[in-house]
């Protein structure tokens, strides 16, 4: 059996281009969120907020006045998505992270992977770096030192040192399901590093 094309006049015409606006944060959402602040709904910021990717909540802080940001960091409290404060501005980063201090800070580095967390903490001045120190596991806390000991902008300060290590002896098939099972994988990675029992 042939398969032939089907005639020029019968050709679909081609779907016409998405709107930019089915993308990122829309005017709507910014909308929703100005008036659940300020009609005081905690449910509605809180929903609105945990359904958007992180670069789009750092959008909608960044649209908000100062009182609403401060009312939305409230709201979420630890569940504001640490990878957010990545994508902001950095004046209004500094804002976020004043408002949050020390402990949120550091809870929320912790839970980033080291590159974007080193671009953050090195931003901060000497002795709120300290503060934050003091508030990281040790083991995180040597990632952050160790960042840092690279000048600025070299490739040791912008890598990201979380890798993803298997044992020379798994197959194909073991290294797929340790990877689907891991809990703690890199959001982003290129490479598997094979090692002997010894690393």
């Amino acid at each position: 059996m042939s398969i032939t094309p089907p005639e020029p006049d019968s050709v679909q015409p081609e779907a016409a281009p998405t709107s930019a606006d089915e993308y990122g944060l829309s005017d709507a959402q910014i909308e929703q969120a100005h008036e659940a602040i300020q009609q005081g709904d905690i449910t509605q910021v809180e929903e609105i907020a945990q359904s958007l990717h992180a670069a789009d909540l750092a959008d909608l802080i960044e649209e908000l006045a100062t009182d609403e940001r401060v009312i939305l960091l409230d709201t979420l409290g630890g569940a504001l998505d640490p990878e957010a404060l990545s994508y902001l501005v950095p004046a209004v980063r500094q804002d976020v992270i004043e408002h949050i201090g020390p402990k949120g800070l550091a809870g929320a580095l912790s839970e980033l992977e080291s590159d974007d967390a080193v671009e953050i903490f090195e931003d901060l001045d000497d002795d709120f770096q300290q503060r934050i120190l003091t508030q990281l596991p040790v083991g995180y806390r040597l990632v952050l030192e160790e960042g840092l000991a690279f000048p600025e902008a070299s490739a040791g300060r912008l890598m990201q040192r979380e890798v993803v290590v298997v044992r020379d002896s798994w197959t194909v098939g073991q290294t797929i399901d340790f990877m689907r099972s891991a809990q703690n994988l890199p959001d982003d990675f290129y490479d598997l590093f094979v090692v002997v029992p010894k690393h």
